[in-house]
């Protein structure tokens, strides 16, 4: 995945986590549930870049 698609993730993340008024700093959160959030976010990312993937097919 490019630095171009890495960016346009990243900004689906933080526009989700905005919309639910979640604290983008993680600072309330404790450590499994930012390993969850983590996890959650990879997985986003590899969906993407699949279903990215298959367009350029």
């Amino acid at each position: 995945m490019d630095k171009a698609q890495r960016d346009l993730i990243d900004i689906m993340v933080r526009n989700v986590l905005r919309k639910h008024k979640a604290d983008i700093t993680l600072n309330t959160l404790d450590k499994n549930e930012k390993e969850e959030i983590k996890n959650i976010i990879q997985n986003i990312q590899s969906e993407v870049e699949q279903f990215l993937n298959k367009k350029k097919s």
